[in-house]
């Protein structure tokens, strides 16, 4: 006869992965992680996607470790708990926007003549412009913005106050991006009312006069 001894491990189920809620984070160098301490097995971080080249502090298995290194771009860790060959995982993304570009609403402008204009605003690297119309200084006319995301968007519907002199239209151009604080410039446009069309009178004709009336 002969005989042969096998052994089976069976091991217990580790806690159920939890990752934490998803973080919308604004130009953050670093962000602390937030994962269910498990009650049975052993958690590890690791990240699936997004910019390398961070590190967790203290080190991977804390389940609410600070990840440092960070920049801009969107991250997605991974939380797995495990107890030898169980295991189990779940997932958190992390958006951490750049801060977005200065806003540069261009120079103030005067319009004489003429009913439109064309704006002139700096193209932000990062970020999301748009026109604001905020206000007019009289009576005239409510322009209208074209396309109020595009940095050199046409103004039309401009014109002076209907008492005549000159209206100053305001707006505001807005740089954001994501959850971060928003950048702001003013621009001033000043549309002038069409003068009276000149009449000089008409021609004279005197005769050895040393002064005569216009």
């Amino acid at each position: 006869s002969s005989t042969d001894t096998m052994k089976v491990t069976l091991y217990n189920p580790p806690s159920r992965a939890n990752a934490g809620a998803d973080q919308i984070l604004c130009n953050a160098s670093s962000f602390t992680l937030n994962a269910t301490n498990p009650t049975f097995g052993t958690g590890t971080w690791s990240l699936l996607s997004g910019p390398g080249g961070g590190s967790f502090s203290p080190n991977a298995n804390t389940y609410n470790a600070t990840y440092n290194g960070a920049t801009a771009g969107i991250y997605v860790f991974k939380w797995t708990v495990s107890n030898n060959t169980c295991s189990n995982a779940d997932q958190v993304r992390i958006t951490n926007y750049a801060a977005p570009s200065a806003a540069i609403a261009g120079p103030n402008q005067n319009v004489t003549c003429d009913t439109m204009t064309t704006m002139a605003a700096t193209n932000p690297a990062i970020g999301l412009g748009t026109w604001t119309f905020i206000s007019k200084s009289g009576n005239g006319p409510t322009p209208t913005i074209t396309n109020p995301l595009l940095y050199n968007s046409t103004i039309t519907g401009l014109g002076p106050t209907i008492t005549g002199g000159s209206e100053v239209y305001t707006f505001v151009w807005t740089v954001s991006n994501g959850t971060c604080p928003s950048n702001t410039d003013t621009v001033r446009i000043t549309v002038y009312q069409t003068p009276t069309i000149a009449n000089a009178g008409p021609d004279q004709f005197l005769c050895n006069q040393y002064s005569h009336t216009m």
